[in-house]
């Protein structure tokens, strides 16, 4: 969202999501992922940011699961758990091409905004590619 102009941030600590969640209001946007949707870290902020009037998105492969029932909007994913690794690298797959699907559907909703801060950010750090295009 950054590259598009759209403040973002990212918290993998309870703590800050929680301090986050508690400045967010009318108008903010919180998206909580969770496979399972049962992830106390992720849902205590979710509904934090929720009760403080922001519109909430809960990504997870589990629609009856807290975290749905926590969220204004539900984005399902439908990722296959296997025997050993529950929640792993399938459900994180699901979620990534959820979030970019996201992203690009925000791009694409206000072009005019979008275009001109992806144009200067991908200028910003074309010289740190070995080739370019």
């Amino acid at each position: 969202m950054h590259r598009i102009g759209r403040g973002a941030n990212s918290w993998s600590d309870v703590h800050n999501a929680l301090t986050s969640a508690a400045l967010l209001g009318a108008g903010d946007v919180a998206v909580g992922l969770s496979h399972s949707g049962e992830t106390l870290e992720v849902l205590e902020p979710l509904r934090r940011a929720r009760s403080q009037g922001a519109r909430t998105v809960a990504i997870t492969n589990y629609p009856r699961s807290p975290i749905a029932r926590a969220a204004d909007i539900v984005l399902v994913t439908a990722a296959r758990d296997v025997t050993f690794r529950t929640g792993g690298l399938a459900g994180r797959h699901a979620q990534m091409i959820v979030l970019d699907a996201l992203y690009i559907g925000v791009a694409q909703r206000d072009y005019a905004l979008a275009g001109h801060p992806c144009d200067v950010t991908a200028e910003a750090v074309s010289g740190h590619r070995t080739r370019q295009r």
